[in-house]
């Protein structure tokens, strides 16, 4: 169950690397940020953790859920942009095939 936590794991990295938005700020790129860690590591449990790491991670609730912003490119002073749902299509995928997954291995026991 651990495989495949981890499997699964670096692979919502992975999408998610994928689907998130490209921009062009001075520090960095968005996506190049995203990452995974493991905080619990017991023989009964193991828990991973995605995340986005520093300067970038302010970010995350701004492209998923939209936000305000000045002199948009239509010629608005004022308006808001579009949330992005990279994160919720990822994750409905992979929670989905990590069930799938988990359930095989306790069927097999492997």
């Amino acid at each position: 169950m651990k495989k495949v936590n981890d499997e699964c794991t670096k692979k919502f990295v992975k999408n998610t690397r994928k689907d998130a938005p490209r921009g062009h700020r001075k520090k960095g790129h968005y996506y190049t940020h995203i990452a995974s860690k493991t905080t619990i590591d017991t023989p009964n449990q193991k828990v991973n953790v995605w995340y986005v790491r520093s300067p970038e991670y302010r970010l995350t609730h701004l492209l998923k859920d939209g936000h305000k912003i000045k002199n948009k490119p239509n010629g608005k002073a004022y308006g808001m942009t579009k949330g992005n749902d990279f994160l919720e299509k990822d994750y409905d995928i992979l929670e989905k095939e990590y069930l799938e997954r988990v359930k095989e291995v306790i069927e097999n026991g492997r």
